[in-house]
């Protein structure tokens, strides 16, 4: 760094320090000593020529990451000679690291879930303040986008630390209406942090609709709405090695039996009863998992034909080859997690198991926000979501995010291991009539299908 760009980022460290402490001090979100000193650097003065600086944020989880990758492209689309940067979280790296549309992939260590939940509004800022100093006072940011339409305070710390001139992002609150127009800044938090926050329309809900409205809010233009997947040919060399063995005229299941929260987890007891059907029906089981299914995925494999199941649990392959190994796949049936993404992403027919009850929300404003159904069913592939019909217990009466309120298998436990089977029957009928290849099936829901007709220009370009 020269002696010119260090006294910069110098002068922008004592007035974040002094800013923090002004905070602490005070309890107040007031960054109007930064602010200064941001215009005394330049960050506010409009550029006329030399390449543009875009910053992108995802901080949270895998599925999230794989929802927001047709974001990521269509950025790049309508900023061709930018220099983009892509901040992540550190466990979505190994995904996000052959990214093409991106000049540079920045991955920080970062428990977003828990500082979130402990509302630790001290831990958020030094993060962000610690990730702006080391990452992105280097370069004139023009533009920054925070690509989560549940914004939180580390988010607008981020976006607003960044020094970018423009900062674009969702609001935060559910409170506000929808309706009106959508570039009105609605009186908020974000509104200090955000030069354009976001409102969406009511009828869209789903996360990666959400974040390609929002670009179309900024005035962009989308051409493609399908998410995508970045491995290599080691990676999927690596992955059909893994695979051989398994009998040509079965289908090869992929069973993802994880999820990073139990409520959202099928009993296994009920997983084996389904799959043995399944693989009496000429169906081959690849189970993955994370650390906590090793047990798991032991019993299903050791109560299960042996020729018929690959158990890769406790192989701890990396999220590439994972992905590798899905995308050599006939079908996915799992829990709601991030690999399920992986499997729509790669257009595989999938079967999803909701711990959601299908009565868990009737305020449509409230369902754009807590429905986990409704916010990440498989996007844009063929795939049969299985749901309770019913909130169980005390569940019936509390308003919790994904429905199920129990910090176990609960509601998800009313499902029927008969609906998996019947679910992997239709699309086995459908493969196999066209040659055990994936095709497209019309009588299926399709997740396209969500989107109401008013915004089919987003979805259908």
């Amino acid at each position: 760094m020269n002696e010119i760009l260090q006294a910069r980022h110098n002068a922008l460290a004592r007035a974040l320090e002094t800013n923090i402490k002004h905070i602490f001090q005070t309890q107040q979100l007031d960054f109007s000593i930064m602010e200064q000193e941001f215009i005394k650097q330049g960050y506010r003065e409009d550029q006329s020529s030399g390449i543009e600086n875009i910053l992108i944020f995802r901080l949270d989880y895998m599925g999230d990451f794989i929802l927001t990758t047709p974001v990521i492209r269509e950025i790049r689309a309508n900023y061709p000679y930018a220099f983009i940067t892509l901040v992540v979280n550190k466990a979505v790296y190994p995904m996000a690291e052959l990214c093409p549309y991106v000049n540079e992939v920045i991955p920080i260590e970062v428990d977003y879930g828990q500082l979130v939940l402990n509302q630790d509004i001290q831990g958020m800022l030094m993060i962000a303040s610690n990730v702006a100093a080391q990452y992105l006072w280097k370069r004139n940011y023009t533009l920054c986008i925070c690509l989560r339409h549940q914004i939180d305070l580390i988010d607008l710390f981020l976006n607003y630390l960044s020094g970018a001139k423009k900062r674009v992002g969702h609001i935060k609150s559910i409170s506000y209406p929808y309706e009106g127009d959508p570039t009105q800044k609605p009186n908020d938090i974000a509104n200090y942090f955000l030069t354009q926050p976001i409102v969406h329309p009511k009828e869209i809900m789903h996360t990666c609709a959400k974040n390609l409205y929002l670009l179309k809010a900024m005035g962009l233009q989308i051409r493609q709405t399908n998410a995508e997947l970045w491995y290599d040919a080691e990676d999927l060399y690596t992955a059909r090695k893994l695979l051989e063995g398994f009998a040509p005229n079965h289908l090869k299941i992929i069973a993802g039996i994880g999820a990073n929260h139990p409520a959202r987890k099928y009993p296994i007891e009920k997983y084996l009863a389904a799959f043995k059907l399944i693989v009496k029906k000429s169906g081959s089981l690849v189970i993955i998992g994370g650390s906590q299914e090793v047990e798991d995925a032991k019993f299903l494999e050791k109560n299960l034909p042996k020729e018929s199941v690959k158990n890769f649990v406790d192989m701890k392959l990396s999220w590439r080859i994972t992905a590798s190994i899905i995308s050599q796949s006939d079908m996915y049936i799992g829990n709601d997690s991030g690999t399920i993404h992986i499997a729509a992403a790669e257009n595989i027919p999938t079967i999803k198991i909701s711990r959601e009850s299908k009565d868990s929300f009737d305020d449509e404003k409230i369902k754009g926000f807590l429905s986990e159904y409704t916010l990440f069913f498989p996007w844009q592939t063929n795939s049969i979501n299985i749901r309770p019909k019913h909130a169980l217990g005390t569940c019936k009466n509390k308003t919790v995010y994904g429905g199920c309120a129990e910090w176990k298998p609960h509601c998800i436990t009313q499902i029927d291991p008969k609906e998996i089977v019947d679910a992997y029957e239709t699309f086995a009928k459908l493969i196999k009539s066209s040659g055990i290849k994936r095709t497209s099936c019309p009588t299926i829901m399709r997740s396209v299908n969500q989107v109401p007709q008013l915004y089919s220009n987003l979805i259908n370009p």
